[in-house]
């Protein structure tokens, strides 16, 4: 059955300018509807332009034509006709109205006029379709002076708008690093459109979201082997020859990640800390206090490790104690003393007792820089016991308090702080991981798609 649902226009029943039937009647002769539902503005003195007395007249002529055709009028109830707050409630009104009267009918085949009444209308039938509000085929009736008599009808490929919708809707939510939503956008997308350069276009963006979002779950082999698809698809081709540096800087980064997740290290801690950083525009600071505390944590025993043989995690498996330097034998006396004692390992807080009891001066000195944060200055071993304090009460260790999103903030400062002291040449802004790498590999997929 078909049902043609009709907004009505200065152009209906016949255009006052220019001889010939208005876009109404033209469709009803081309599609031979069975219902007719015709959309006038409400005929009210306050109603700009109504157009309801047309939508009257444009009845009677569809009942001539075509005498079997059932027509109604549903008028929107508009004052403005151009006002997008105005129509769109009231075009959803009468779409629900219209599908409930017609829900028991079999077969259902709605069409819609997109030529008809103001542009804004107009637009706001074309977004009903491209919503699926309303599952129809949108039809648009050329000017008669643009196109011969047979060839005035036309169906306006909605999914196009579909697929524009969607591709923004990515490239906000990718924004935001909810790579887990990209995916699914874009799994549909590959399912809506029928271009197979963008299909292939939206396969090799949802492999990249799905190597990003292993690579936020700090899973690293699963990560590389869909980076692995994705350039495999991709290098040697001229269309991605702009990206494939990036891409394959990514991919040797993350082969180095998978193979080296055994103790701290700097890249390890440095993709700890730009995970962090996504988690952050995410809203989601419980998240990113649990990532940054692993980073500041980690720091610490990887200095210990580096500079005296201590292995915070096995004290009984640190290096020092066959040392020979003066520093190691201090180091070796303090490990042996606390294995004496039953001590197994080191914590966040013994980890920095113990170097300062070495007169670590480099540490020390390191503690008592003074640093702005959030418009305070203050020294960073001040803003690190913060941190730990705050993380120590939170619901990510031994309390139930939420994070808030300035100590989220204060500990990705501490850490990046931290980070520049363990790695005096580390360039945080040049990972391949970082938001502005991330950002410039989504914008030429955005580009190409």
């Amino acid at each position: 059955m078909k049902i043609l649902v009709s907004p009505i226009g200065l152009s209906d029943p016949v255009s006052d300018r220019r001889p010939g039937e208005g876009p109404t009647l033209t469709l009803c002769r081309h599609l031979r509807p069975d219902i007719v539902f015709l959309l006038p503005t409400a005929n009210r003195a306050d109603v700009k332009d109504s157009t309801y007395e047309r939508g009257e007249k444009t009845k009677e002529q569809l009942e001539a034509i075509l005498p079997n055709t059932e027509v109604y009028i549903r008028a929107l109830d508009v004052s403005d006709p151009t006002d997008f707050s105005q129509i769109l409630p009231q075009l959803r009104l009468s779409i629900n109205s219209i599908s409930e009267q017609t829900q028991s009918y079999p077969e259902r085949e709605f069409f819609i006029n997109v030529s008809s009444s103001t542009p804004q209308i107009q637009a706001a039938c074309l977004l009903a379709v491209s919503s699926g509000s309303l599952p129809a085929k949108a039809l648009q009736v050329a000017d008669p002076r643009y196109a011969p008599e047979g060839e005035r009808v036309r169906e306006v490929p909605v999914t196009l708008l579909q697929e524009e919708e969607q591709i923004d809707r990515v490239a906000r939510l990718f924004q935001r690093y909810l790579f887990d939503a990209c995916i699914e956008e874009l799994k549909s997308l590959e399912r809506l459109t029928s271009s197979r350069g963008r299909r292939d276009a939206a396969e090799n963006w949802r492999l990249l979201c799905q190597a990003y979002a292993a690579l936020d779950r700090l899973d690293y082999e699963h990560s590389y082997r869909e980076m692995s698809s994705l350039t495999e698809r991709v290098v040697g081709t001229s269309e991605y020859h702009s990206v494939a540096p990036p891409l394959a800087e990514q991919l040797s980064t993350l082969e180095e990640l998978k193979d080296s997740t055994e103790q701290e290290n700097q890249l390890i801690l440095t993709d700890i800390y730009h995970n962090a950083c996504r988690r952050f525009q995410q809203g989601n600071f419980a998240d990113t206090l649990a990532r940054i505390w692993r980073v500041i944590e980690g720091g610490m025993f990887y200095y210990l490790r580096e500079n005296y043989g201590i292995e915070p995690t096995g004290l009984n498996k640190s290096s020092c104690t066959q040392g020979s330097e003066s520093s190691s034998n201090l180091a070796a006396d303090k490990i042996n003393g606390l294995m004496a004692e039953g001590k197994k390992y080191l914590s966040f807080e013994s980890s920095r007792t113990m170097l300062e009891d070495l007169k670590d001066e480099a540490f020390c000195d390191f503690l008592v820089e003074k640093v702005t944060l959030q418009g305070r200055t203050k020294q960073i071993g001040g803003l690190m016991k913060s941190v730990q304090e705050r993380r120590n009460y939170s619901v990510i260790a031994h309390g139930v308090k939420p994070v808030q999103e300035e100590t989220a903030q204060m500990g990705l400062g501490v850490a990046g702080c931290f980070l520049h002291f363990l790695f005096p040449r580390l360039e945080l802004s040049q990972y391949p991981f970082s938001s502005k790498r991330l950002g410039q590999v989504a914008d030429f997929m955005r580009r190409i798609i």
